[in-house]
């Protein structure tokens, strides 16, 4: 995720602050786009893929505990504390 091309290992273009969702797009991207796939057969799905996604915090944390790191990932921040999460 790092380009390495400044200290902050970001470049110029990555945003200097939290980017927020539009309320009117919330529900239109709230729904999945593309395969849903367990993390079991994750792996089979990744090898080969010229891109990878991940939307979520528990998705990007198991994909960078593969080995994978995704070209974006999309933290939410709604995996429940109280059960493990952020």
């Amino acid at each position: 995720m790092s380009t390495g091309s400044s200290p902050s290992g970001f470049d110029e273009s990555f945003p200097d602050r939290d980017l927020e969702l539009p309320d009117d797009l919330r529900e239109e991207l709230g729904r999945p786009i593309g395969k849903i796939v367990s993390a079991w057969s994750l792996r089979k799905h990744i090898d080969g893929s010229s891109r990878v996604i991940s939307v979520g915090d528990v998705v990007t944390i198991t994909l960078l505990q593969m080995k994978y790191e995704p070209d974006v990932a999309v933290f939410d921040y709604l995996q429940d504390p109280a059960h493990g999460g952020l």
